[in-house]
């Protein structure tokens, strides 16, 4: 077994109920947890031992900050601000949780582990996925400053991070920006897109560029699910799942898509 890792699950307090399911799975079906870091903007408490609350620092731009700089591009889309925050969350986590692991693995709020999963082995073992999205890479291009290499999705849900490859990440983008990686990532930002970057997809890529010799394909096996899976759920879908990313949006009721469906038709018309 390898060095023991701590998991970072940054949440908002409407997810805690799902959140729960999320931190049992970790703790017993990931193998080698040291403790798990539920990064939220209320007291989380659970009755896994491994669990610590973290709140949210103000040590990166928040989500006012991050509103504000979206409003004055494209007031449409600001309401994804909270979204681009919790990316800061996972690449910045060495800033605010003390004595963090080398090696962190960060896990989405609504993934439910089913069964045994490792993470020893290769300092970057990454998921690939099917969620590809074009605007992701015109943001690479814009932060990095080159094409990605490849046409791939790393957008999994989880992904281990190695504080050795993102302090080098966050020299380079500091280099070229002139000013800290946070804001840089921030001003990468296509402010008219409400899905415009992705921090999986912006380490895996650069990982791949720099060190290609670390970085090793190991395919998780996942599907979305518009339910949380109770015990015999997680039992039926531990067959052929890893894990299950049960996603709120999934879970609403027709009335509340159909709000969302026409909000969205709002926004777009106002440009």
């Amino acid at each position: 077994m390898g060095e023991p890792i701590d998991v970072v699950v940054p949440a908002h307090h409407k997810d805690f109920e799902t959140l729960s399911h999320c931190v049992r799975g970790i703790a017993r079906h990931v193998e080698g947890v040291r403790r798990i870091c539920v990064v939220a903007d209320q007291r989380f408490e659970s009755r896994v031992g491994l669990v610590e609350w973290v709140a949210e620092p103000d040590s990166l731009p928040g989500v006012a900050e991050i509103r504000a700089q979206w409003e004055r591009h494209d007031r449409s889309n600001a309401r994804r601000a909270p979204w681009v925050f919790q990316q800061l969350l996972k690449l910045g986590a060495k800033q605010y949780v003390d004595g963090l692991s080398e090696r962190y693995l960060v896990v989405d709020s609504d993934v439910i582990f089913l069964r045994a999963v490792s993470f020893t082995g290769p300092r970057f073992p990454y998921s690939r996925s099917t969620e590809l999205n074009p605007p992701y890479a015109e943001s690479y291009r814009r932060l990095i400053g080159e094409d990605q290499p490849g046409d791939q999705s790393y957008t999994a849900h989880h992904m281990l991070y190695d504080q050795g490859f993102l302090g080098e990440l966050f020299d380079e983008i500091q280099s070229r920006h002139g000013k800290s990686w946070a804001q840089a990532y921030v001003d990468a930002v296509d402010f008219r897109e409400p899905n415009s970057i992705n921090e999986q997809d912006t380490y895996a890529h650069w990982v791949i560029s720099r060190h290609a010799e670390d970085a090793e394909h190991r395919q998780l096996r996942w599907r979305d699910s518009n339910f949380v899976p109770a015990l015999l759920g997680r039992a039926v879908l531990s067959l052929d799942y890893d894990f299950v990313a049960a996603h709120a949006y999934r879970r609403e009721s027709k009335a509340q898509r159909l709000k969302h469906v026409l909000a969205r038709v709002r926004d777009e018309v106002k440009r």
